[in-house]
């Protein structure tokens, strides 16, 4: 840590591991106290909006009641770094991602991406089930821009740019491409969810009729539209 200025913590664990919290919460906490003790001046650290209670719309005000291990862990290390921000002047922002897309980026969204290579993209139900989303490039525009403002140190803040349901992603993503959707009827998705057995498919019926949207406190003025994105052939 000799010599360094700014520190961005991205590292962590996002499924259910048995050292996801040894990673997410335990050594984030060395990680911080070591910023202390090298006196960083600015230390970024990406949580995620999976820290919230699942809810319709989430604010920067909802209640952080985490739904799984990863969101557990998350604001765990969220709430010791607001901690040492209060009793050690740890110059402290917490950037909370929504779900990021890019190319090189394989999240929820890349799951999407991926399956749009093989031809097909898959709509359950109505497909309003809606999203809020951002671009990875701006994201780190965010996260650039963050360090170069004082006021911002002690702050916690939600990152999306736009919110687009699965539907309106689907004809987007069938307007530019050579694929195929597929149908697949909520009563008839809800039924497999209830199969006493793992079946691949229940994670995509969960990630698709997820109804997730985020109001950023973070405004940009310009960036990527999924859209775009598409059109310009990423």
């Amino acid at each position: 840590m000799d010599n360094v200025d700014i520190v961005y913590h991205l590292a962590a664990k996002t499924g259910e591991e048995a050292d996801i919290e040894k990673i997410n919460t335990i050594a984030t906490q060395k990680l911080f106290e070591a910023c202390i003790k090298y006196h960083i001046k600015k230390v970024v650290f990406f949580s995620t909006v999976a820290v919230y209670k699942p809810n319709n719309v989430v604010t920067i005000t909802s209640i952080k009641e985490p739904s799984n291990l990863y969101g557990k862990t998350k604001l765990k290390a969220e709430n010791i770094g607001l901690k040492y921000y209060k009793e050690n002047k740890l110059p402290l922002i917490i950037l909370e991602p929504c779900s990021v897309y890019g190319k090189t980026y394989n999240g929820s969204m890349g799951k999407i991406r991926k399956r749009t290579e093989k031809g097909f993209c898959i709509r359950i139900g109505t497909g309003d089930y809606k999203n809020t989303i951002i671009y990875i490039d701006d994201l780190i525009s965010i996260a650039i821009n963050v360090i170069k403002n004082e006021n911002y140190i002690g702050k916690t803040l939600i990152c999306g740019t736009e919110t687009i349901s699965i539907k309106e992603i689907n004809n987007v993503l069938k307007s530019k491409k050579n694929i195929q959707e597929i149908y697949i009827p909520y009563k008839i998705a809800m039924l497999i969810m209830k199969l006493p057995f793992k079946l691949k498919i229940k994670s995509t019926i969960k990630q698709l009729t997820r109804q997730s949207e985020y109001i950023t406190n973070y405004k940009m003025e310009k960036y990527i539209k999924y859209k775009e994105y598409v059109n310009n052939g990423e």
